[in-house]
């Protein structure tokens, strides 16, 4: 999705440490990605909690949703209760990991005519991502729920796209 705001609240345990395992940022290129994988930054439990207890956490992670949708997305399916009551996610002690992924390239979105200021993605890097959560998950010996908010008119709608394949 679009990132999330991993020092929101709703995020967070009792103690005030982080919930979420892990965040791959595929639009950061500066950084360490993910084993197994060329691009992008990871950001791991460890980081994220440091950064949550440091004055400035912007500086020990960049990664932002400056769109706020995945921060949306996650707050409904895992956000914690809010101080005032009022909001409580679908499964707010579950524990998170977060792709954001990075835009189409411009060719692409060219080539199958997306508009230009349209948020569009690359199956591939919807792939990987996929990949990356389910590594991830085994690696903390988690069952795996997806939450993916994403929508195309690409493919045949049957079941037979690559991705579907995989999602299946």
């Amino acid at each position: 999705d679009t990132g999330i705001d991993y020092t929101h609240p709703v995020f967070r345990n009792l103690d005030g440490t982080t919930r979420i395992v892990g965040i791959w940022d595929q639009t950061i290129q500066d950084g360490d990605p993910p084993e197994g994988f060329l691009y992008g930054t990871e950001y791991t439990e460890e980081r994220i909690n440091a950064a949550l207890h440091s004055e400035s956490p912007q500086e020990l992670i960049s990664s932002e949703d400056t769109d706020g949708h995945g921060t949306f997305v996650a707050s409904v399916a895992a956000g914690s209760a809010e101080s005032s009551g009022q909001f409580l996610g679908a499964a707010p002690e579950a524990v998170i990991a977060m792709v954001k992924l990075k835009p189409a390239k411009k060719y692409l979105k060219e080539f199958f005519a997306v508009a230009e200021d349209a948020h569009c993605y690359q199956e591939n890097d919807i792939m990987a991502g996929l990949k990356y959560l389910n590594d991830l998950a085994e690696n903390e010996g988690l069952p795996l729920v997806l939450c993916i908010a994403l929508g195309t008119n690409f493919g045949g709608h049957n079941g037979t796209t690559l991705l579907s394949r995989i999602l299946d």
